[in-house]
C-alpha cells in the first residue's frame, strides 16, 4: 500500500514507533508494582504470615513503598510484613498514606506490603473496610 501524503507517511512511522515503544516497555512497568482493592475482612487473599484470616498482602518481594486507603468501614493497619514481623500504621477510614519500608525495616530487606482489618480489636466496630494498596 502506498501512503499519498507525506503527512500520512509520518503518521504511520510515529504509531509504529509509539506501539513498538509501548510492547518493548510494559513487562518492565507491569513487573514494578502490585495493587489489590477489597473489602476486609472477606476479601483476604491469604498471603499474609500474620492475621492471614483478616489482611491481604503483596507477593513476597522487596517494596520499598506501600501508597494506603482506607475507604470506609473501621481502622485498618496498613505497613510491610515478613515471616518475623509485621510492622506499620493505624490508618483512620477516608484516609490515606504513603509508606516507605525504610521507616519499618532494614533497607533491601524481603518484605510484603499489607494491609489489616482489627489487628487490634479496640479499633474495630463496623466489621469491615474498603481498602486499596499498591506497593512498589
Amino acid at each position: 500500500m502506498l501512503l499519498r501524503t507525506r503527512g500520512a507517511q509520518v503518521r504511520l512511522v510515529c504509531a509504529s514507533i509509539a506501539v513498538a515503544g509501548l510492547a518493548g516497555f510494559a513487562p518492565a512497568i507491569a513487573s514494578a508494582s502490585w495493587g489489590w482493592t477489597g473489602v476486609l475482612p472477606s476479601g483476604h487473599n491469604g498471603a499474609c504470615p500474620f492475621y492471614n484470616g483478616d489482611s491481604s498482602c503483596s507477593p513476597s518481594s522487596s517494596w520499598s513503598q506501600n501508597n494506603v486507603a482506607d475507604q470506609g468501614g473501621d481502622t485498618v493497619h496498613a505497613g510491610f510484613e515478613n515471616s518475623s514481623a509485621i510492622r506499620g500504621i493505624y490508618l483512620p477510614e477516608y484516609d490515606s498514606d504513603i509508606l516507605y519500608e525504610s521507616s519499618y525495616f532494614s533497607s533491601g530487606a524481603s518484605v510484603q506490603g499489607e494491609m489489616s482489618w482489627c489487628v487490634s480489636p479496640s479499633y474495630c466496630s463496623l466489621g469491615y473496610s474498603s481498602v486499596w494498596f499498591q506497593v512498589s
